[in-house]
């Protein structure tokens, strides 16, 4: 299955427009895994006649189109000025894509297999949650082609406390502390992951898995991943 997700986060503050595409398959050990494949970002021309909201509906319909995405297997991030984008997608398109904001309250689905807890309970807003539905992934050995630096904006962003929820630090926040940098490209994979949870739910990790998790907080400590308590 082919999927693809996108971060129109151009929208707030300049931030880049990033499609990301991946595919759900099995491994020769039959785990069904998320394997990413391409990146891109959609350049924005500076026209009067050609608002920057069609430009990007028609890119991205027109990439969608090539790897014959189906609406279900589509997410993007309609938090503020995307909701404009995605019904301008849904009209020249399809509809039925997963409209995903980033704000909000987490929602009431489990945060693990081995977990009962809801992400309501366990995460302070809904950015958090998808975020960390991505370390759920990676620690379970479900993420295929991370590449480093993805990884390094995952790692990046601090977390916190807060009213005994686990909460990410907002991005503009993020972006003053890390001189204007802004995590797009985990955003749009955190979105492909979204794509991911709503056709295979959850995935549960093993005791096989352990390395894996050493090896990821082992590249946090290194790119000085940090936690702090409100």
């Amino acid at each position: 299955m082919q999927v693809a997700a996108l971060d129109p986060a151009f929208t707030t503050d300049g931030d880049d427009c990033v499609l990301r595409f991946g595919m759900i398959g099995k491994t020769v050990d039959g785990d069904t895994v998320l394997m990413i494949t391409e990146t891109h970002k959609i350049i924005i021309e500076e026209r009067v006649d050609y608002p920057a909201f069609f430009q990007i509906a028609d890119r991205v319909i027109e990439k969608l189109n090539q790897k014959r995405i189906e609406p279900e297997c589509f997410a993007l991030d309609s938090t503020g000025g995307g909701a404009g984008l995605a019904d301008i997608i849904s009209q020249r398109w399809k509809n039925g894509f997963h409209r995903v904001t980033f704000g909000g309250y987490a929602t009431e689905d489990k945060v693990s297999v081995e977990d009962e807890k809801t992400g309501k309970e366990l995460y302070y807003n809904r950015v958090t949650q998808l975020w960390f539905n991505v370390r759920q992934m990676i620690v379970g050995n479900k993420l295929r082609g991370l590449d480093e630096d993805t990884a390094r904006e995952l790692s990046t962003r601090l977390y916190s406390l807060k009213k005994e929820k686990i909460c990410v630090e907002s991005k503009k926040e993020m972006k003053a502390r890390t001189s204007g940098n802004s995590p797009d490209r985990a955003d749009a994979l955190a979105l492909l992951v979204e794509v991911f949870v709503r056709n295979y739910g959850i995935q549960g990790t093993s005791e096989t898995n352990q390395q894996m998790e050493e090896d990821w907080d082992s590249f946090v400590s290194q790119n000085t991943l940090e936690s702090s308590y409100d």
